[in-house]
């Protein structure tokens, strides 16, 4: 599990984070995993490009929704919390196979 991955600022390493989530991703595929999910909030465009980048450099499709609604994440100072995002990263589903053409009849006169 990746809870949260930061770059520090005064490091100019193009890259290095979607680095260092492959490399992540390639220990689990290891273990069997085929399926990457994480959340982040609507606000976030950069971890959002990140993970978008990391699906399409594994040849995997996002899927989207909102697992937690505002609401569902009460702060302490009464202030609405973001919505968190589901962002589901899976093999591309395989394409279904048309079923083979029944064989023509052969008749001989």
């Amino acid at each position: 599990m990746a809870w949260q991955s930061a770059v520090a600022p005064t490091i100019n390493a193009p890259g290095l984070a979607v680095r260092m989530m492959n490399h992540l991703a390639d220990q689990a595929a290891q273990q069997g995993v085929t399926v990457l999910e994480t959340t982040i909030n609507p606000g976030n465009r950069a971890v959002a490009m990140m993970l978008r980048k990391l699906a399409r450099d594994r040849g995997l499709e996002v899927q989207t929704d909102v697992l937690f609604a505002g609401e569902d994440l009460p702060t302490e100072d009464g202030h609405l919390h973001p919505p968190e995002i589901l962002y589901r990263m899976a093999p591309t589903p395989a394409e279904p196979t048309a079923p083979p053409a029944p064989a023509a009849a052969v008749t001989t006169p």
